[in-house]
């Protein structure tokens, strides 16, 4: 029987590292032992991890006036090294009794998010959060200043539509007559806002007593009906919201919380003028989020503009590319040359393209007119 238990031990031990928590930043090893691992996708919907996939950690960074002190906060705290569908096949046939490894722990209930937001949830079909919502949920609901960088695909907006929705709520029921938008929502073109606010309707739809606005699908009639409206939520481009404070000047005067998705193209789109002209209308107070797939220059020239007092920085850490569940495939038909060498230098020059890449063209003259543009684009 003790030989019997040895064995089992012998071959299904394997090591793992974790994370500490803030008080060291030394990793320990702890032994732990891996039984069938489900199958997963990274998004929201996700049921489990993958078996082949590192779990993701999240670094939180915060920043304060006083100086800048860095913790980690520990999330799937054991990261599986299977290597192979052969090393599971034969973890399997072992038929040992064995531990599962922690992951996905937390669920949105744990979060003490409002319930009706919890039943939008379900609806969308989510399960778990997903790591950058699990990182931002608790820190958003304590009205902090956040940078998240995250890729696309990685349920970022949720992260931080789900938070804001559930502290509006209380907003609701207080008195007086509110002159705009308890949160508004910036985004560097009108496809990105069309996005964000589906999923901001889609997670109002059990709270019929909070208004989203799209303003930046908003014509010129239209919005004049909006001049005189309100809604809590707007979603909108940095050139649309200043034609409404034009119309409006004290629109976004009770704004409690801004976000700024895809914050490092909104100057890399030359939305300068108009972020500094919104700054003038914000209120002293306020929660700011801006969220990206990198930290530039650009980013950090934002946060000195609109954050003030502590800002935590969230970098999760994880692949450049989503899953092959998560991945689109676009074609573009070009009309000549210069359509299709302006649509590669754009989705350069906007980071669009990440990662390891490759360019078929038609002949080797091709090859060397890329090299030279690579070096134009990359050099400067």
């Amino acid at each position: 029987m003790g030989r019997d238990k040895k064995k089992r031990e012998e071959v299904a031990d394997a090591e793992v590292s974790t994370e500490s928590a803030p008080v060291s930043n030394k990793k320990s090893k702890r032994r732990v032992r891996i039984a069938d691992l489900p199958e997963s996708s990274a998004g929201a919907s996700s049921s489990a991890p993958s078996e082949s996939r590192k779990a993701a950690v999240a670094e939180v960074e915060c920043e304060t006036q006083g100086g800048r002190k860095r913790k980690r906060l520990r999330k799937n705290k054991h990261v599986t090294v299977l290597s192979s569908k052969h090393q599971l096949e034969n973890f399997k046939k072992a038929k040992l009794n064995v531990v599962e490894p922690e992951v996905g722990t937390k669920t949105f209930s744990d979060f003490d998010i409002d319930e009706r937001i919890l039943k939008a949830i379900g609806n969308l079909g989510w399960k778990w959060p997903t790591q950058v919502q699990e990182s931002m949920f608790t820190l958003a609901l304590e009205d902090k200043n956040i940078m998240a960088r995250a890729r696309t695909g990685s349920g970022k907006t949720g992260a931080y539509l789900i938070p804001i929705i559930h502290k509006c709520i209380a907003y609701s029921s207080d008195p007086g007559e509110p002159r705009g938008p308890s949160a508004l929502f910036i985004a560097p073109t009108k496809e990105l806002c069309v996005q964000i606010n589906e999923l901001l309707v889609k997670l109002l739809h059990p709270l019929p007593f909070l208004r989203a606005l799209n303003l930046s699908d908003l014509n010129s009639d239209e919005r004049s009906v909006w001049e005189h409206d309100f809604a809590n939520f707007v979603v909108s481009t940095p050139g649309k919201i200043l034609e409404m404070l034009s119309a409006r000047p004290e629109f976004c005067s009770d704004v409690r919380h801004l976000v700024l998705d895809e914050a490092d193209l909104l100057l890399s789109f030359g939305y300068e003028e108009e972020m500094n002209t919104l700054k003038k209308h914000l209120p002293p107070s306020y929660q700011c989020i801006l969220t990206s797939a990198t930290i530039t220059d650009d980013m950090s020239a934002l946060k000195s503009l609109f954050m003030t007092g502590s800002v935590f920085t969230i970098k999760l850490k994880e692949g450049d590319l989503p899953d092959v569940d998560q991945l689109t495939q676009y074609q573009i038909t070009c009309l000549d040359d210069n359509e299709r060498f302006a649509i590669l230098v754009s989705m350069f020059k906007l980071r669009l393209i990440v990662g390891k890449t490759i360019i078929f063209v038609n002949d080797t003259n091709r090859c060397y007119l890329w090299v030279l543009l690579e070096i134009i684009l990359f050099t400067r």
